[in-house]
């Protein structure tokens, strides 16, 4: 099983690191992969350099939009 997470963002990168920091640190056992989603409202400056210093944990995937 594959469970998303959808993250809207919007010219808050310090947030969104923080709570990229705390999904990925959670040991919520969802029997499978989880997903993250970071969906970006054309943020300035862009989110997407927040999202892409992450190196997520095995067992998640990190896309960014």
């Amino acid at each position: 099983m594959t469970v998303s997470v959808v993250i809207p963002t919007y010219n808050r990168p310090e947030r969104l690191s923080q709570v990229l920091d705390a999904i990925f640190a959670s040991e919520v056992d969802v029997g499978g992969q989880v997903e993250v989603i970071v969906v970006d409202d054309g943020s300035s400056p862009r989110s997407e350099n927040v999202v892409s210093s992450k190196s997520p944990p095995e067992r998640f995937t990190l896309r960014y939009v």
